[in-house]
């Protein structure tokens, strides 16, 4: 199971990946910091999953990053080390993360929502979702 989120992950990153790659061919040297960065960003939020699991098994409660609040403010992260940082690996790394989360969201929305109290229907659920959507390709066009 986790091989599989893993895998997903990875393939979602590298087409968005490549997709910024080939609208920014002036970068050079600084897009392999920005695949590095990608890359360990993808894999980042993974890490604590596997603190939660059997050798380690620190309590299993629900993730403290895979809810929407923590998405919200890695949004905020985003666009200021997009605007305000030149570190393209910092850059590729939080963009990752926040992919990370936005696939896991699709997936399995009902279990981001978890720190709201308020009962959320579906379709809000979905509208929040496509909100998210479009602030990270807002923020994906910044990188162009």
């Amino acid at each position: 199971m986790l091989r599989k989120e893993l895998a997903g992950h990875f393939g979602l990153t590298v087409v968005w990946l490549l997709v910024i790659t080939v609208f920014n061919l002036d970068w050079r040297l600084n897009l392999i910091w920005f695949w590095l960065g990608g890359l360990a960003g993808t894999f980042l939020l993974d890490l604590e999953r596997l603190l939660y699991r059997e050798p380690l098994l620190l309590k299993p409660q629900r993730s403290p990053f895979r809810n929407i609040i923590f998405q919200l403010i890695l949004l905020v992260v985003c666009f200021y080390v997009i605007t305000s940082n030149a570190s393209f690996l910092g850059k590729g790394l939080v963009m990752a993360m926040s992919l990370s989360l936005l696939k896991d969201e699709i997936d399995h929305p009902q279990a981001f929502f978890w720190p709201i109290k308020a009962d959320l229907s579906l379709y809000q659920q979905k509208l929040v979702i496509v909100a998210m959507i479009l602030v990270f390709l807002i923020l994906s066009l910044l990188l162009v």
